[in-house]
């Protein structure tokens, strides 16, 4: 069917949605509203709260709202009305609105206030009409124009105030607030202040007509019925180039008349019009068609029919006063001689829709599937997928199809984004999200080909401060995400690497008015259009205008109608009806490679943002899932370890031939599996599947080192005459003093007591724990434990055990409520530490008037999960309790050389805290180790312990993924946009890796932490100024599905912290943060290899400064090579000195993936390196066989 012109735009659309809103307007409730509200006042003119909000509306132009919740029963939105004139006399004042509601089964509440005084309370149901009368003569009433693809009900609702309500000569303020019900069910309030105009003009142009046409002999007999309130009016209708007039009369509720034409205009243009403009327009009288026609405040929907020997045409007007002022605005604009780049995905999830399982099959059968044969068909269609994941299971599930992949990947039908999945930042390690480039852009290259350029993380509201360095060096120029301002822009890391990002705002934003009608979907396209030109000059060649069709698991779309007719559109009526030729750009189906390249070849004006973007999602992601989190945290530090040892043993073999290859990849594929969609419907499968998979991965390292450990060890060149030899490995490249702890088993009679000595013979120091005697009083097992000192970086310190017949002395004491060593004087009370003083810097570190160090306290949590709604949802006092409230009874559990533990245990609200607190001898090192025991898993409860610092005007650090955000300075600068409006500077809790800590001129101290988020201000009422550092244990939660489970995490949890403090700078605390986590390693090494080479400490691969991170030692993906990756930590330009224990025969520096090598100059056993500061940087070395 071919399209045709009129005046105005005239589209035929095959498939157009008829279900116009006209008919409403017949309804008795909305007739009654239009009479009754002639002399009311605007409900709405001015926000004066908070939670403003985006969301459709039966009105194409409005989507700025106010949303409320019933949950916490603060949630609270107000607004102010139309001022009511001072000398208003009539007995009542009625106010009118938009809104919609969630239309629930549910019982939920909405207090409304009035000018400060509660009037009414709406009780939420299924019910879409309702009216709540007061006793003293107050209404609110709803009355719903549609119903949206969700359920809820769109429509006006209003309030009728009596005189003695108002304040005359003022606004009048309205305010709605949800009451706490730990629910998400919601009232919108639209910010419209023209809701009265809109309604009384509705009633002028909506109408609707029927002309029924029945052929005869010598002429077409037309029937025509309309709108009851035609009638009386003139009409006219134009045939043959002719034009009459006719008059309808009224008959019951509608209105009617008789045309009769003659028979030569079948198949002809045929037009009728009332006073507002044409309500009949065809361009063949009595062929069937469906017609969408844009007129300047109207559209007009007409429909064609042929049935048993007549033709029926459908036309109904519908009012919309901006129909076509968007698309002049458009016209007018240097946009007209840009192109729109209409870009097609969806939002995946690994689960989130359903359980794991079943979205693999519908991404399957209702996307991959149709959109393949949809590119097969049609060698324009064009597709993103958005992570790699999602074309590893399609071709998996179908490998046949595996060819086809590779064909639309490379000729642009298809494209992928460059990541494996689509991760929560924060929750990785550095390593962990270096390979999701990885499995993401190196094994589209090695398996199709393909280039990824583009990284999608469309739906977690937080990005880390390296990201856009990590995905540059990847290979990866551009960034899609959503969750953020709406807008272009270039994001810097610190180190100077930037990517072009692209945010819609909400990934959503677009999908549900390009599925409208086509005068709404035009519309929205010119609107939205407009807000990419400020990125654009008048000498730019060609705008680059960006629109993303993506929701979640929505399907492959179609567009070839809507383009189709946005295309076809060639002139629009003015104010007076007249036909206007305007110049609209075109829009293009694409990819989001083929978008950027095409944005970045028109030299954009765009602005720069930098800094991390803290994340909103902490509780789901952190504290809901402990145990999970710990075990994803454990494995991002093994992997690595495994990796340094098992390719230093192969280095020493000059061989990679029994390196764990195929294990480690599977171990880190399997680390970096879980995504961000924790929770969810069935959430429960998926949570367990995600931990399984870190667990999973824990154990392959554990057991990588573990058979690595051995073999390296009996490499070592041990003298079994010292004893029996123990070699402690070192994975970090910093030379270290920290604690070592391994078992020991003895026969009857062989060791009553042990002396441990390094390799020159130096006694060390040693303390049993868990010690178990034979009768006759010698030792049948025990841990045995030790301070190694000096142990080389990424290498190792052998010492020698020797068992005496001398008994260790009984180191037993009794606790006293004060306790001192080299480093510190302690002081215990009732929760806690009620002093950390500092003998070195004389400092005290511990404020004890609300906290004690260590203390552990409970507070309500509501939340569901994410958090999205906003801003991170913090804590309240409803049944706050802390192990200070109570007396504590401490004991010293153990002691010895070279430690002592205190401990007591005390029942708080749902569950029993037991704090050890470890205090080393010759360490500056406090270990607190709290427990929280028989959790009784209530809903909406969370546990944190405190650590009150001395200070008040802290700067706070912590450490995330390769590098150090200090708070207030290295944030994103503002908000970041769309609905998350709290400034970043100021968010918290946080998202930490290793560490957090703070320090003043004084003193600083660090903290290391076995938890993924942490606070540092006081959450309670009253708070201290002091900064607080707060480890966020763990939180009952509920998932933010609507289907989801609660995350209650009953039973026993336990944690480590250990705490250090130092000259102020976080750059004297970041080492020991992270060393607390990655520990010795010691092992027996009671096998000794013939060909032994090795001496008794070695460092295999060490630099010359201490900032610099060595993150990883792995072999190469392409070659048997060495790769080396190094990392910039304090932020200065250096010049650095790799050193190797073997000499280095080549080196090359590659990108992050190892592509795109460039020679390195090498020096004996020594790299030079120039590394800039806050760089990533990935080396490749060959050393002698």
């Amino acid at each position: 069917m071919s399209k045709f012109k009129l005046t105005g735009i005239l589209i035929l659309l095959t498939c157009a949605a008829f279900q116009p809103k006209a008919q409403d307007i017949q309804n008795k409730a909305i007739e009654k509203l239009v009479s009754k509200s002639k002399n009311w006042f605007e409900g709405f003119n001015q926000n004066v709260g908070n939670n403003e909000f985006s969301y459709h509306s039966f009105r194409s132009d409005i989507k700025k709202s106010l949303l409320t919740r019933c949950t916490d029963g603060n949630m609270a939105i107000e607004w102010k009305t139309q001022v009511v004139p001072t000398g208003f006399e009539q007995s009542e004042a009625g106010f009118l609105w938009i809104a919609a509601l969630d239309l629930t089964r549910e019982s939920l509440t909405f207090d409304v206030f009035f000018n400060g005084q509660k009037r009414f309370e709406i009780h939420t149901s299924e019910q879409k009409d309702w009216q709540i009368k007061s006793p003293d003569g107050g209404s609110l009433s709803f009355v719903t124009v549609e119903t949206d693809q969700n359920g809820d009900a769109h429509g006006y609702m209003s309030l009728v105030a009596p005189q003695n309500w108002l304040v005359k000569g003022k606004e009048q303020t309205i305010k709605i607030v949800g009451r706490a019900s730990n629910d998400n069910t919601w009232i919108i309030v639209y910010q419209a202040n023209d809701v009265l105009n809109y309604l009384q003009k509705s009633t002028e142009y909506e109408v609707w007509a029927k002309l029924t046409i029945e052929k005869t002999t010598r002429d077409l007999q037309c029937s025509l019925t309309a709108s009851k309130t035609l009638a009386g009016t003139d009409l006219t209708y134009t045939s043959s180039k002719k034009t009459k007039s006719i008059k309808l009369q009224p008959e019951n509720d509608r209105a009617v008349g008789t045309i009769v034409l003659p028979l030569s205009t079948l198949n002809k243009p045929f037009i009728l019009k009332d006073s507002k403009g044409e309500l009949i327009v065809v361009e063949q009288l009595g062929a069937e068609s469906k017609i969408t026609k844009l007129q300047n405040k109207a559209v007009l929907f007409i429909e064609s029919s042929n049935r048993t020997g007549k033709t029926e045409l459908n036309a109904n007007r519908i009012y919309e006063s901006k129909t076509v002022s968007g698309l002049f605005t458009l016209s007018n604009s240097i946009l007209s001689k840009g192109q729109i780049y209409l870009m097609n995905s969806s939002h995946q999830d690994i689960a989130w829709m359903d359980s794991p399982e079943k979205c693999v099959i519908e991404r399957d059968t209702m996307l991959i599937t149709p959109l393949l044969e949809m590119g097969t068909k049609d060698k324009n269609y064009r597709f993103d997928v958005e992570d790699g994941l999602m074309l590893r299971e399609y071709i998996t599930r179908h490998p046949d199809k595996k060819p086809l992949v590779k064909e639309m990947l490379n000729d642009g039908r298809i494209s992928c984004g460059s990541t494996y999945i689509q991760p929560y930042e924060e929750m990785y390690s550095g390593e962990s999200l270096v390979r999701q480039f990885y499995l993401g852009a190196k094994w589209l290259q090695k398996e199709f080909g393909y280039s990824a350029t583009v990284y999608w993380n469309e739906d977690v509201p937080g990005r880390t401060l390296q990201m856009a360095q990590l995905m540059r060096k990847a290979g990866t120029k551009y960034l899609s995400v959503s969750r953020h301002e709406r807008g272009i822009y270039n994001w810097y890391s610190p180190d100077g690497s930037y990517v072009t990002m692209f945010s819609p705002g909400h990934y959503g934003d677009a999908f549900g008015p390009l599925q409208k009608k086509f005068n709404e979907a035009s519309q929205y396209l010119a609107t939205s259009s407009m807000d990419w030109e400020k990125f654009y000059t008048v000498q730019t060649a060609t705008p680059v205008i960006p629109v993303l069709s993506d929701n979640d698991m929505s399907p492959a779309r179609d567009y070839t109608n809507l383009i189709r007719g946005w295309n076809g559109i060639r002139e629009l009526q003015d104010e007076k009806g007249k036909p206007v030729a305007v110049k609209l750009p075109p829009i293009k189906v694409t990819t989001a490679p083929e978008f950027f390249d095409a944005l970045i070849a028109q030299q954009p004006q765009l602005p720069t943002i930098q800094g991390e973007r803290p994340d909103v999602w902490l509780y789901i992601h952190g504290p809901s899932h402990q145990k999970a989190i710990k075990a994803s945290r454990e494995a991002d530090i093994l992997l690595p370890v495994a990796e340094k040892l098992a390719t230093i043993n192969a280095v020493i073999d000059g061989s990679f031939k029994n390196y764990p290859e195929t294990q480690l990849a599977k171990a880190w594929e399997t680390k970096i599996y879980p995504d961000h969609g924790w929770g969810g419907k069935h959430g429960d499968i998926t949570d367990a599947l995600f931990l399984q998979k870190y667990e999973f991965s824990k154990a392959e390292a554990s057991h990588i080192i573990e058979e690595n450990l051995g073999q390296l060890a009996a490499k070592v060149i041990t003298h079994p005459e010292k004893g029996r030899p123990l070699v402690v490995f070192n994975s970090m490249n910093a030379r270290r003093n920290d604690p070592v702890s391994i078992e020991v088993s003895f026969n009857p009679d062989e060791a009553f007591g042990l002396e441990l000595q390094d390799a020159t013979g130096q006694k060390i120091g040693t303390q049993l724990s868990n010690a178990r005697h034979f009768s006759d009083g010698s030792i049948k097992s025990a841990t045995l434990n030790f301070i190694a000192e000096q142990v080389p970086a990424i290498g190792f310190k052998t010492y020698y055990l020797k068992t005496t017949d001398k008994k260790p002395a009984n180191a037993r004491i009794s606790f006293a409520n004060e306790a001192e060593n080299q480093f510190y004087k302690l002081k215990f009370t009732d929760g806690g530490l009620s002093s950390i003083f500092d003998k070195t810097l004389n400092q005290e570190l511990i404020d004890p008037s609300k906290f004690k160090a260590g203390e552990v306290f409970t507070m309500h949590s509501f939340g569901n999960g994410a958090g999205e709604f906003i801003d991170i949802q913090k804590p309240d006092m409803d049944g706050f309790d802390k192990t200070g409230n109570y007396p504590t009874k401490w004991e010293i559990e153990e002691n010895g050389p070279v430690y002592t533990v205190y401990k007591f245990r005390q029942h708080i609200r749902y569950a029993d805290i037991e704090l050890r607190v470890k205090v080393y001898n010759q360490l500056k090192r406090i270990d607190f180790e709290p427990s929280v025991l028989n959790w009784e898993g209530v809903l909406y409860r969370e546990f944190r312990m405190a650590l009150p610092l001395n200070m008040t005007d802290g700067q706070v650090a912590y450490e995330v993924p390769f590098g150090v955000v200090e708070v207030g300075k290295d944030e994103l600068k503002g908000a970041a946009g769309e609905r998350y409006q709290t400034i970043c500077k100021d968010m918290h809790p946080r998202g930490i890796e290793n560490w957090i800590g703070a320090s003043n001129t004084d003193f600083g101290v660090t903290l290391s932490s076995s938890v993924a988020v942490a606070d540092w201000i006081d959450p309670t009422t009253n708070p201290m100024k002091n900064q607080v550092l707060q480890p966020i244990l763990l939180a009952s939660r509920k998932s933010c599905h609507w289907e989801g489970n609660d995350y209650l995490q009953t039973g026993d949890h336990t944690f480590r912290f250990s705490f250090t403090s130092h000259p102020s700078g976080w750059v004297n605390g970041n080492t020991f943060g992270r060393e607390a986590n990655e520990q010795l390693l010691p092992v027996w090494a009671d096998h000794r290899l013939t060909t032994a080479s090795l001496p008794e400490s070695l460092s295999f691969f060490s630099t010359d400064q201490e900032q610099v991170l060595i993150s990883t030692i792995k072999k190469s993906e392409d070659t048997d090579e060495t790769v080396i990756r190094l990392v910039d930590l304090e932020g200065k330009n250096r010049e650095v000195k790799l050193q190797c224990f073997k000499k280095i025969e080549g080196a090359a520096q590659t990108n992050l993936i190892e592509n795109e090598a460039k020679t390195l100059p090498v020096n004996g056993n020594n790299l030079p390196i120039q590394l800039g500061h806050h760089a990533i940087e990935t080396f490749r070395i060959e050393t002698l066989k």
